[in-house]
């Protein structure tokens, strides 16, 4: 995603000669659809974001299969394992992330497995046709998503996550324990707060054992517990590097002419891991690159889910435990609906919506224009009060 935004925006730019190298054998595609190829919701097809034509329309060489294995930069050259060099002016490390696999006995059993490219969709897409009882540890986002999946094709669905409650990175404990309630109505099994010791079985996975030394009879376990920066080629090449390669506002590396974006950066002490972000940085990078810098400043993350008919936003620093801050709460118990932001010096830093996303876009908005919500903060969530209209009022911050 961020390479081929980066591309997109620098291809508007006459006399530039821009190349992709990818390691994957195919063109760009949306990782966050595959749990849905996976569902049979979208074809294959559907996958991908542009055809072969619009990378030739817009003067992009993509070369697929070929992966990058050194970065020189006194040479400015990249050499693939094939051995092929590449030179460049402007270099941008867009190597994304991979899953972090923890170290678990039993992940190489047949049976287990991570969803992170294509070929993993393909792989759980066939398996679980012969499945009876699945197993999914982590219960963040791409967890939820593809349980919600195997439980689609008819199978028992388990969700183990070590933390107290789901989503910890995108709920309050009040939220989260609404979605468990919500997620168990559907027929999913939620277990919070529990450790995998173990993942067991003779050839094929059989029994996934907790720490507790209970054991859970599994024929499909899928990990979803993260994932982690690639950062090997930016390492290699002498770059700085902490979780992720680090970058300045221009997303500079520690190399002026080596540019990093997406889930491989890290900003300010944060690797964002998020959509909005990769996008975000890549258009930032491209126009530093062009020399045009728009400065990047960080991204405000926000997090939508749906899961057969379950809705969650949650947008900004929504936790409540910043000094000065104040947090309004509203729990519709009978309709299963939860809002919660957080207020600080009359203006919104942060929300949470469960099953109640309908406010989400002008919560958005208030957040990202800065309004002083201060004369309606006690009356914002309630049902009664028009929050559309007040994001299109004259009230700005003092």
């Amino acid at each position: 995603m961020a390479a081929v935004t980066a591309a997109q925006t620098l291809s508007k730019q006459p006399g530039l000669a821009l190349t992709i190298l990818g390691e994957e054998p195919h063109l760009y595609y949306s990782r966050p659809k595959l749990w849905s190829y996976i569902a049979g919701d979208i074809s294959r097809d559907e996958l991908f974001v542009r055809d072969e034509d619009w990378y030739i329309e817009n003067r992009i060489n993509v070369v697929l299969g070929e992966k990058a294995a050194v970065v020189l930069p006194a040479e400015r050259q990249v050499k693939t394992a094939s051995g092929t060099v590449y030179s460049y002016d402007r270099l941008l490390l867009a190597t994304g992330a991979k899953p972090f696999i923890p170290p678990i006995p039993g992940f190489s059993l047949e049976g287990v497995f991570v969803l992170r490219t294509l070929e993993d969709a393909e792989a759980i897409r066939s398996f679980a046709q012969q499945a009876v009882e699945a197993t999914v540890i982590g219960g963040g986002l791409l967890g939820l998503e593809i349980a919600r999946v195997l439980l689609g094709f008819g199978l028992e669905v388990t969700v183990l996550e070590a933390a107290p409650y789901l989503l910890p990175r995108q709920l309050d404990e009040e939220g989260a324990r609404l979605l468990e309630d919500l997620l168990r109505e559907i027929g999913l099994k939620i277990r919070t707060g529990v450790q995998v010791q173990e993942i067991e079985g003779d050839g094929k996975v059989k029994t996934v054992l907790l720490e507790s030394g209970e054991r859970l009879s599994a024929d499909l376990v899928l990990l979803s517990t993260g994932i982690r920066s690639n950062t090997d080629l930016a390492k290699q090449a002498g770059l700085t590097v902490n979780r992720g390669i680090v970058v300045n506002q221009n997303l500079q590396t520690s190399e002026k002419h080596i540019y990093a974006a997406g889930d491989a950066a890290e900003f300010a002490e944060r690797v964002y891991g998020i959509i909005p972000a990769a996008l975000e940085q890549a258009r930032a990078a491209a126009a530093a690159i062009t020399g045009e810098p728009a400065g990047y400043e960080g991204t405000v993350p926000s997090t939508n889910l749906k899961v057969t008919g379950i809705a969650l936003y949650s947008i900004g620093q929504y936790q409540g435990d910043c000094e000065g801050c104040e947090t309004f709460r509203y729990l519709d118990r009978e309709h299963k609906r939860y809002r919660k932001i957080v207020v600080k010096d009359g203006v919104i830093t942060g929300a949470i919506l469960v099953n109640d996303t309908e406010r989400s876009s002008g919560i958005s908005r208030l957040i990202r224009m800065e309004k002083d919500i201060s004369s309606f903060k006690n009356q914002i969530l309630t049902d009664e009060f028009d929050i559309k209209t007040l994001t299109h009022r004259t009230i700005s911050r003092a």
